[in-house]
C-alpha cells in the first residue's frame, strides 16, 4: 500500500473491514499488533471485528510495574524509618550491593536508603 503507519488513511480501514470479513465468512480470528502506543487504534480496529490485539510489549510493562513497586518500596522505606526514628532506633545505612545513596533515590528505587539492615540490589530491607 505504500503508507506504513497511516492508520487513518481510507485504504488502511478498508482493507481491514475486508480482511476482517473474509476471516468472519472463514471462521478465522484477525489479529493486530505493534499498537501499544495508541490504544484508540485498539479501539478501532476491536470495533470493526479484530479480537486479538497485541496492544503491549514485554519491555514497557515490565519496567512500568518494576517503577511503580520501586515507588511502593520507596514510600514503605521512608515509612518504616521514619517509625524507627520516632522509636528512637538507630538508623544505619549500608547496601550489600556496595550502593549507598545516603537516603536519595535513584529513578523510582531508593538504594540503602537507611534501613538497618541495609538493602539487598536496591531494595529496602526493614529489621
Amino acid at each position: 500500500m505504500g503508507i506504513p503507519g497511516d492508520y487513518e488513511n481510507p485504504r488502511v480501514t478498508e482493507a481491514y473491514e475486508r480482511t476482517i470479513a473474509a476471516c468472519r465468512k472463514h471462521g478465522k480470528w484477525l489479529g493486530v499488533g505493534g499498537l501499544h502506543a495508541r490504544l484508540d487504534l485498539v479501539e478501532k480496529f476491536c470495533k470493526m471485528g479484530a479480537r486479538w490485539v497485541m496492544a503491549a510489549t514485554d519491555g514497557p510493562l515490565l519496567l512500568g510495574a518494576a517503577t511503580k513497586r520501586g515507588t511502593e518500596m520507596a514510600a514503605l522505606n521512608a515509612s518504616v524509618v521514619k517509625s524507627q526514628q520516632a522509636n528512637g532506633h538507630s538508623v544505619e545505612k549500608k547496601a550489600t550491593n556496595g550502593v549507598v545513596t545516603n537516603g536519595s533515590t535513584n529513578g523510582a528505587v531508593t538504594n540503602g536508603n537507611g534501613i538497618t539492615n541495609g538493602a539487598t540490589n536496591g531494595v529496602p530491607v526493614a529489621a
